[in-house]
This record gives structure tokens, sequence and C-alpha cells, in this order.
């Protein structure tokens, strides 16, 4: 009986351990599947996060919606009363606060001030006592007391620089562990990374921009939506005359000109998404063509959203000018042509029709006349003629061995009765040592004439005209002086341009304008040069060289050598 009773208090006892150390398994069992499960849900949790962050962050640098993206759904990995953010935003603190439980506006300011402080200690920087919360979530309760038990902070760094500091908080003590803090953190440095991997792009892509908008010779500037300027090129503050590197939109706004309302524009064409175009605005002695365009935020593919608007400034100033001086060249060539076509017409008619019987002497004398002007008429044709082929490349010339000496007095006399008449000095010094050598003899003639003419042309009665050609070293040079009123410097780079006209003559004689283009393009094809002295009020002279050739170069320096003995042998 005894022995029965053993067995049975034995088989219980046996059966009682067993069964505690199965309930301990299963309670082990199920610990570690809560575990796995927590494990689980963490990683599934950090990997939508992880990809929630680059999906969404794509090529934005909107800290605040990467903030969005950490916060959003957090209430899916850990319990927290508040999670809060202070964002650093264009040298602007920006203060986010969701708030799960009823906590009080004290609970708050504590939140607030915890983060103040652990951002300054971070990037050394003042935050300003006063920000003005963005709150959401439920009412705040200052029935609640409960106090701030624990938190934990995550920072977002972009490239080593604090850009955003999130808090996470509650009222109850050792409320976060190692794994919640752990992940959250691994979210926020992979945001972090992104971050800073793309503003090294944008970096690097808005440097190329800018050394792009930096080389156009067009003027360029750009600003937001809110008219502040976010670009400005160097082309756009020269024409503008804005010496600061970084301007404002006030320095902008005050180098513009009253006259146009650019903020209006500007703004018309954001509300209106539309370009607008101004052909001709005058800034200073300046002309514009101006092209105001909306810029969209490519990143937004639903509706094109409106983010500024750009503003280029097109100089037409040289364009302008070159049409005004082609329409003059037009009407001075009209009348040009015209003067002479209306004597030819005119005489003809007399030879043709005589009112009375014509003496020789009479008949001799119109068809001199009509000769003469027939020859005008040709000069005028053949000087546009050659501007054309000069323009083209296509002008060239004859050398032929000629005496520059006659030919220069030749044009002398030309000009002789014109400068007695209007009591003008012509002074000669031409130098007999000039030897012959190969030119054009037709357009060197064409040179003389067009800078004699155009002396006498601004030289006033009782001045003079001072022609003087000498030899030098491999070359003859000739110049050509007045006593006129002389050029300014600031013109003076325009002389030899095409349709040039500067100042008025002295008589009221105009010309087409290509007279000295063609001196230029006439003495460069033989190899010379041509330079222009001017003092404003005391005349002009112009200057050209002809090379000699050669051989004609080797008996001048050998003339030169053999006159240096002798003129030793005058000085002893």
């Amino acid at each position: 009986m005894i022995f029965v009773i053993a067995i049975a208090i034995g088989a219980t006892i046996i059966f009682g351990v067993v069964a505690i150390i199965f309930s301990m398994k299963e309670e082990k069992a199920i610990k570690s599947l809560v575990q796995n499960e927590k494990n689980q849900k963490q990683r599934l949790y950090e990997i939508t996060m992880l990809k929630e962050v680059q999906d969404r962050i794509g090529y934005s640098m909107d800290v605040e919606k990467v903030v969005d993206v950490i916060t959003g759904s957090l209430d899916t990995l850990l319990s927290y009363s508040t999670v809060s953010a202070l964002i650093l935003e264009n040298d602007r603190f920006i203060f986010q606060a969701h708030v799960k439980e009823g906590v009080s506006k004290n609970y708050l300011e504590n939140v607030k001030a915890i983060m103040a402080r652990s951002f300054s200690e971070m990037e050394g920087t003042d935050i300003p006592e006063r920000i003005e919360p963005n709150i959401s979530g439920v009412a705040l309760d200052d029935l609640n007391h409960s106090p701030l038990a624990s938190y934990f902070n995550i920072p977002l760094i972009i490239n080593d620089r604090a850009v955003a500091l999130i808090t996470v908080s509650s009222t109850k003590p050792d409320n976060y562990t190692e794994e919640e803090m752990t992940t959250l953190y691994k979210i926020a440095a992979m945001a972090s990374e992104t971050l800073s991997r793309l503003e090294n792009i944008l970096s690097l892509e808005k440097g190329k921009l800018m050394a792009m908008i930096g080389s156009l010779a067009d003027g360029l500037f750009m600003v937001d939506v809110n008219g502040q300027l976010t670009v400005i090129n160097d082309a756009a503050k020269d024409f503008l005359k804005i010496p600061k590197d970084n301007p404002t939109t006030i320095d902008l706004l005050s180098a513009l000109p009253n006259t146009y309302d650019f903020s209006a524009k500007i703004q018309r064409s954001i509300n209106h998404k539309r370009v607008i175009e101004e052909k001709e605005v005058n800034i200073d002695e300046k002309v514009f063509q101006i092209f105001i365009t909306p810029v969209f935020d490519e990143s937004v593919t639903t509706e094109r959203k409106v983010i500024g608007a750009s503003v280029l400034l097109h100089d037409i100033t040289l364009e302008k000018s070159v049409s005004k001086m082609k329409e003059d060249f037009t009407n001075i060539m009209v009348h040009e042509l015209r003067s002479p076509l209306t004597a030819i017409k005119a005489s003809s008619e007399l030879l043709m029709a005589p009112p009375a019987p014509l003496a020789e002497e009479e008949k001799n004398k119109i068809i001199g006349l009509i000769s003469g002007q027939s020859r005008k008429m040709l000069d005028e044709v053949s000087l546009i003629l050659d501007a054309a082929k000069l323009e083209a490349g296509l002008f060239t010339i004859s050398k032929l061995p000629g005496d520059l000496k006659k030919l220069i007095n030749e044009r002398i006399s030309v000009f002789a009765p014109q400068a007695h008449e209007r009591f003008i000095n012509l002074v000669v010094d031409i130098d007999p040592s000039i030897p012959n050598f190969k030119f054009d003899p037709i357009h060197i003639g064409q040179v003389i004439n067009n800078l004699i003419s155009n002396s006498l042309k601004f030289t006033s009665s009782g001045g003079t005209v001072r022609i003087i050609a000498k030899p030098a070293i491999g070359s003859v040079v000739v110049s050509v002086s007045d006593t006129g009123a002389g050029i300014p410097k600031d013109k003076q780079h325009l002389l030899f341009s095409k349709f040039t006209q500067l100042g008025g003559t002295q008589n009221g004689v105009v010309g087409t304008g290509l007279g000295l283009y063609i001196v230029k393009g006439v003495v460069e094809a033989h190899d010379g040069q041509v330079s222009l002295e001017s003092e404003e009020g005391r005349g002009t002279t112009i200057t050209f060289t002809l090379p000699l050739d050669a051989a004609v170069k080797s008996d001048a320096q050998s003339q030169i050598n053999a006159a240096i003995p002798q003129a030793h042998k005058l000085m002893n």
C-alpha cells in the first residue's frame, strides 16, 4: 500500500516537472515569436520607410517633405505623445509638432527648448526665442500636468550641416528601446545621405548652369514667385550698371527705368503662365529686346507649377544703329544719284530738243556736264560695289609699277579749286626721294581722294589741310590732316565702320559713310596699315602706310646706306 502511494506521488511530481518544463518552453517560444514578430515589424517598417524616403525625395531638396516622410507613419513603430521637428530653411527656423496625446502647452514648450538647445550645440547657432509653432494632431490640454518623461533626438544632416532635428517624446518614462531608436537613426542617416548626394549633384549642375549663364552675352536674371532675385549674370549687371556682387531685388528695380513696370509684367507672366515680349525698351543709352518667361517646376507632373520667372535682356543697340545707318545710307544714295541723273536728263533733253539752235561751244559744255555727272554716278556705284566686295571677302587689287608722288599731286590738283573757293589752305609736303613701286593706282587714288575730300568737308574757311608723303624703312607713309572740329575719343573706333558719319560737315555736304571703310579695306589689301589721331577742337590726322616691294626696298636701303657716309662728311 505504502509502495503504491509512493509511486503515485513520484508520478505526480514527474508529471508536474514535465508540465513546468513544457510551460517554460512554451512561454519562451511565445516570447521568441513575439520578439521575432516585433523584429520583422521593425525591419518591414525600416524597409518601407527607406523606400518611401528614396521615392518621395526624388530631386527635391525640400527638408520639410523629408521630415513629413519620417514622422508621418511613426506610430506604426512606436508609441509617443508628440513628435516635433525644428527645421532650418533659408536662414529661418520652422517648428512643427504633431500631438498624439493631449499634452499641455508647457509640455510642448519644454520640448521646443530641448530641441533649440540641442540644435544650437550641434551648429553653434543662436536659435530665436520666439518661433511660432505649427501644431497638428489632437488639441493641447493644459489640465494634463504629465511631465516630459522620455525623449530622443534624431538629427538630419546634409554635408556635415544640420538642417533639421526630429524629437520623439512621451509622458511615460523609459518608453523607447535601443532597437526603436536605432531604426529611426538608420532612416534619418539614409535620408541625410540621399540629401547630401542630391545637394552635391545639384551644386555641380548649378555650377555648370551658372557658368553657362555667366558666359551669355545677353543679360539674364531670375526671380521667384515672391519677386525675390535668385540669379543674375554679369552681362545683366553691366547693362543695368549694378556694381554689387550680390544685388538684391531692390537694387535690381532701382536700376530699371521707371517708365517700364517690370514688377507688374513679371507678375503677369507668372500668373498667366505665358511669355511676355517687349520689342524695344530703352535703358540708359541702350535699346533692349526683353523676354519675360515663366519658370516651371519640372518635378511636378500633374499641373505645371510656376516657381518664378526669367528675364532676358537682348541688346539690340547695334542692330538699331546699323538699321538707322542703312536707312540714312539709302536716303543719301537716293539723293546722291538723283542729282546727277536729274542733270543728265535735263542736259539730254536740251540737246535733243533745244528751244533754239545751240552753238558748238554750248553743246560741248552740255556734253561735258553729262560726262562729269555720269562719272560721278559711276564713282558712287563703284564705292558701293567695293564695299560689298570687302564685306564678302572678294575684294582684289591690281598692283602696277607707278609713281605715288605723281598720283598724289594729280589728286590734289582736282581739289585745289574747291579749297581755293572755300579759302582753305592746301599745304603739300611730298618727299621727292619716294621711289617708284608697285601699287594699285586706281584704288590708291580713291584712298587719297576720300581722305582729302573728308578733310575739306570738316574744315572751315581759313583752315588748313596738309598732305604729307615720305619714305620710311620698307614702306611709304602718307598722312592727310586738317584743322577741323576733331572726333570724340569714344567715337573714334566707329570711324572706319560702314555707313558711319560722325557729326556735321562745315558746308552741309553729306556722304555715304563708306569712304573710310573703303580706305581701310584698300590699304589693308596692300598689306598696309591705317591709323587715326584726333583731338576735339584741334583737328584730325589719318595716316596710311604702303609697303615697298622687295626690289624697291633693297634699292631704298642701298640709297640710305650710301647717304650715311656723306652725311657724316657734311657734319665733320
